[in-house]
């Protein structure tokens, strides 16, 4: 298997992928501990979607809401590869759990972005497009 998909909500917040071409990239479930990532991850939204879709306000509520573990609903997902000579988001995409007008467990994905330079590096093996 070129990738591992997460079986249970557990899997889905630590997740681990790797691609094949020696470049590694995890996906996991973003927390406050990633909040200094938080400019760079709203420069990424905002540039992949060409316009101010995301604030830092906003990416620093889904991080903190990470710290919920396993129950955790409105997260955003972070790709996070080597580059550069240390760890960088490189992709990210929001979930939840429930949606507001779905039952608990029937939630849906949000937002998806990623890095232009990472595009046909297979970041997008582990859902991340």
């Amino acid at each position: 298997r070129k990738w591992q998909m997460a079986e249970t909500l557990e899997d889905r917040l630590s997740a681990r992928l790797t691609a094949p071409a020696a470049a590694q990239v995890d996906l996991v479930v973003g927390t406050s501990a990633d909040s200094d990532r938080a400019a760079a991850i709203v420069s990424l939204i905002n540039e992949v979607y060409g316009y101010g879709r995301e604030s830092k306000g906003g990416v620093l509520r889904r991080l903190a809401a990470g710290d919920a573990g396993s129950g955790a609903n409105r997260v955003l997902h972070l790709a996070l590869a080597q580059c550069d000579g240390g760890t960088e988001v490189v992709g990210c995409c929001s979930s939840t759990l429930c949606a507001g007008w779905t039952p608990w467990g029937c939630g849906h994905w949000g937002l998806m972005a990623v890095r232009q330079d990472r595009t046909g590096t297979r970041t997008r093996t582990g859902g991340l497009a």
